[in-house]
């Protein structure tokens, strides 16, 4: 078929009819893509977000200790 022309099958409707198949398939697959994608984000996101309360808490936990002093009698 030369490059801007149709096939003669293009307008056989059992072929239309897979041709809409296969596209709504593939709008699915790509709606579940980028709701796959949108839940990996968030768990990114969380799990940054955690690491940063981590290191906070660690942080503030470490400042408040005082050193300790050991001495030895003998």
């Amino acid at each position: 078929v030369p490059e801007g022309e149709l096939s003669y099958h293009a307008a056989d409707v059992e072929v239309k009819q897979v041709v809409a198949q296969i596209m709504q398939m593939d709008r699915e697959s790509n709606e579940h893509l980028l709701r796959e994608m949108d839940t990996l984000k968030a768990e990114a996101d969380s799990q940054s977000q955690a690491r940063t309360n981590i290191r906070r808490v660690r942080g503030a936990y470490t400042k408040r200790l005082s050193p300790v002093n050991w001495e030895a009698y003998t």
